[in-house]
C-alpha cells in the first residue's frame, strides 16, 4: 500500500542484510529496478524472470524443491569448507602456544599442567646458574641497525641454544 500510495519521496521497501550477498544483491536490484517511476524502464516478465535464473538458479521450468535443496546443499558445502578452514586455524594457534609454553617450562611439566594433572616439586644434586653480560654492548648497540642488533643476539642465543641441546640441559629463561 505504501508503494502504490503516492509520497515524495517515493516509499521503497527494503530487504534485510544477509549472508549471501550475491543473491540477495541480485534481488535487490530487480526488486528497485520494477519499482521504477518510469514504466517504460521498467524490466518486462521475460527479463524479470532471466534475471531471476541467472541471480538464483530458478526458473518457472524448475523444481522449487530442487532449487531449495541445490541452495541447502551449497550452504552446507561453504560451512564445512568454513568449519575446517577455522579449525586448522584453532589447531595452528594451540601448536603455536603449546611451542611457547614448552620453551617456558620443562616439557613433562607443561605436558602435565596441559592435561590438568598435579606438578610435584623436583630437587636436583646439581644445578648451575649462568649470568652474562656482553661486554661493549652498549657501544655496539650505538654504531647499528636495529635488525644488526637483532641479528647479533639472535645468532648469540642460537649458539647458546645449540651448546645447551647438545649437553642436555634446560634453560629457564
Amino acid at each position: 500500500m505504501k508503494v502504490a500510495h503516492t509520497e515524495n519521496p517515493p516509499y521503497r521497501p527494503t530487504l534485510p542484510k544477509n549472508s549471501n550477498k550475491d543473491y540477495i544483491g541480485g534481488m535487490e536490484t530487480i526488486m528497485y529496478d520494477c519499482l521504477n517511476e518510469d514504466p517504460q524502464n521498467r524490466p518486462n516478465f521475460i527479463i524479470i524472470e532471466k534475471r531471476i535464473k541467472d541471480s538464483t538458479g530458478i526458473s518457472k521450468t524448475h523444481n522449487v524443491l530442487d532449487a531449495l535443496l541445490r541452495r541447502m546443499e551449497q550452504y552446507a558445502n561453504n560451512l564445512e569448507a568454513l568449519v575446517f578452514e577455522r579449525t586448522q586455524a584453532f589447531l595452528d594457534e594451540k601448536r603455536k602456544s603449546e611451542e611457547l609454553l614448552y620453551q617456558v617450562l620443562p616439557r613433562s611439566v607443561a605436558e602435565k599442567l596441559r592435561d590438568g594433572r598435579p606438578v610435584n616439586p623436583e630437587a636436583f644434586d646439581c644445578v648451575t646458574i649462568y649470568f652474562s653480560d656482553i661486554v661493549g654492548f652498549t657501544d655496539i648497540s650505538s654504531q647499528s641497525t636495529p635488525f644488526q642488533i637483532v641479528d647479533l643476539l639472535n645468532d648469540l642465543y642460537n649458539c647458546f641454544d645449540e651448546i645447551i641441546d647438545r649437553h642436555d640441559v634446560y634453560k629457564v629463561g
